[in-house]
């Protein structure tokens, strides 16, 4: 999967990109965005990682994603807590 920090400017984000294996493989990237932006250890819940559908599914034409996916903490009931990580384009389910 790819993969793409959330940046204020597209090109930004778009010079953060990595391909990613798996889900697991997205969860220890998304650790060290946190340990780098909240200068913490890095611990992150894998559980608290959503992927989710956005933009209603629709494809991003500026960089050739198909879909867009963005990746969030979450709380016990599923709400987005703080800023997003960033996005894939695929939904990390493996």
């Amino acid at each position: 999967m790819r993969f793409r920090e959330q940046r204020g400017i597209l090109d930004d984000s778009m010079k953060t990109l990595v391909e990613l294996k798996d889900r697991n493989a997205l969860v220890e990237h998304c650790k060290k965005i946190y340990q780098r932006a909240h200068l913490g250890d890095g611990t992150l819940d894998p559980e608290r990682l959503k992927v989710k559908l956005y933009n209603n599914g629709r494809p991003d034409d500026r960089i050739g994603w198909e879909k867009v996916y963005i990746v969030v903490e979450a709380d016990e009931k599923g709400n987005t807590v703080g800023i997003p990580y960033g996005f894939t384009d695929c939904p990390a389910d493996a």
